[in-house]
């Protein structure tokens, strides 16, 4: 590890070489540092909401005010690889957009995701880690994503 890359919110996020990460409601306000961060971890450029290759890592900026997050959630789900994560990154708590950590959670419940992480993304956004169930679960006992979902 290089002495800067526990600066970049990249490594801290568990970002890795060769992982696709796709991009959705970046605007203006987004965190460049963030972006180039995820960048420079993983050697590719940060794929476009519109790239159909379904991604590894979905880096999804939302705000108060960008509409339902449920429904946000649901269509970051869809372009997502099975075992992949869901990094929500939204405004610090006190910033114009902030988003309560309660309807995070209630949205992320709704559509089958549980947070298991958070980390500071930049100086003005948090990143909670969003992951299916199993997922979760498997990640929590260190054994990660591999082996067939059970049917309940």
């Amino acid at each position: 590890m290089h002495s800067g890359d526990e600066l970049n919110p990249a490594v801290r996020m568990g970002l890795s070489p060769g992982q696709t990460v796709k991009e959705i409601g970046r605007h203006d306000d987004a965190d460049e540092l963030v972006r180039e961060g995820m960048a420079e971890a993983t050697g590719r450029d940060l794929l476009d909401p519109d790239d159909a290759t379904a991604a590894d890592l979905i880096l999804l900026w939302f705000r108060e005010g960008d509409g339902d997050l449920e429904d946000s959630l649901a269509r970051a789900a869809e372009a997502l690889e099975t075992g992949g994560d869901i990094w929500l990154l939204t405004p610090n708590e006190g910033r114009s957009g902030a988003v309560p950590a309660e309807d995070i959670a209630d949205a992320a419940d709704a559509v089958g995701l549980t947070p298991t992480d958070s980390v500071a993304a930049g100086s003005a956004w948090n990143a909670a880690r969003l992951a299916a169930p199993g997922e979760a679960r498997d990640r929590r006992s260190g054994s990660g994503a591999s082996g067939e979902s059970r049917a309940e």
